[in-house]
């Protein structure tokens, strides 16, 4: 299945661990946080402002059952409410990875007028 792992990002930033799976961060309405242009890696709850496009041996069962647990280990949602939310945080981003070749690196943003994620990336020189 393609989907959107953490990258370590030497031009921004990453505290999350490079490969882990990654998903949209919460957006706290702070207009100087970082959650509006970076993902969150849901085993280490850390930022990075990069992921890139992978290929890996998961279900989309595996990647909803990835998302609930890390939206419930947050303490933000129940079981139920994270079940039902990590449906959709795997809707979207195996949406979003299905767009891109793997391997290229993505800069995700946060536009709050459309109330969408959008994904800059710069296309590998070639020599």
């Amino acid at each position: 299945m393609r989907l959107l792992i953490i990258h370590d990002d030497p031009e921004g930033f990453c505290g999350a661990v490079a490969g882990e799976l990654a998903m949209p961060s919460m957006i706290c309405g702070v207009s100087e946080c970082v959650c509006t242009r970076a993902h969150l890696g849901m085993a280490s709850h850390a930022f990075s402002s990069a992921v890139e496009v992978a290929e890996r041996e998961f279900t989309k069962h595996d990647l909803v059952l990835a998302a609930a647990s890390c939206l419930q280990e947050s303490g933000l949602w129940s079981a139920d409410a994270a079940r039902i939310l990590g449906h959709r945080v795997a809707d979207v981003m195996a949406e979003v990875a299905a767009r891109y070749p793997v391997g290229l690196v993505l800069r995700p943003r946060y536009d709050p007028a459309k109330d969408c994620w959008w994904y800059h990336y710069e296309l590998p020189v070639r020599e």
